[in-house]
């Protein structure tokens, strides 16, 4: 008995704070806290960062080395040797590289696609 009456509390309780929305308000607040289209959006942005990835592919890059080592032999100490080195490399064409910014562009685009389409319906 004292359970019932704590359901039915609760109930009215909960009846009573209840807010009402229009149909459009509400149909806005479930786009918004829609997972499926949370998780589209995320992906976007995943495609978004790879496409980022992807051209990076093309910049210059830059790469530097050092070594540092002693000759000798037994406890005769005979010098030091230093090396350093700089090299610099960039892609003038590359089909995969090219075709991998194509592929992150397209995947971007489907997605996008597919973010409407799910939040029409």
């Amino acid at each position: 008995m004292k359970s019932r009456k704590f359901i039915l509390f609760l109930l009215f309780s909960t009846l009573s704070t209840a807010q009402v929305i229009s149909i459009s308000e509400a149909y806005a607040l479930a786009l918004k806290n829609s997972k499926e289209l949370k998780a589209s959006r995320y992906q976007i942005e995943a495609n978004r960062e790879q496409l980022n990835q992807a051209e990076a592919m093309l910049y210059p890059q830059i790469y530097f080395s050092t070594s540092y080592g002693k000759k000798g032999y037994g406890d005769r100490d005979s010098g030091s040797i230093s090396t350093y080195s700089i090299s610099v490399s960039e892609t003038i064409f590359d089909v995969y590289k090219m075709s991998k910014i194509d592929i992150e562009k397209s995947k971007i685009e489907i997605d996008r696609y597919s973010l409407r389409w799910r939040s029409r319906i």
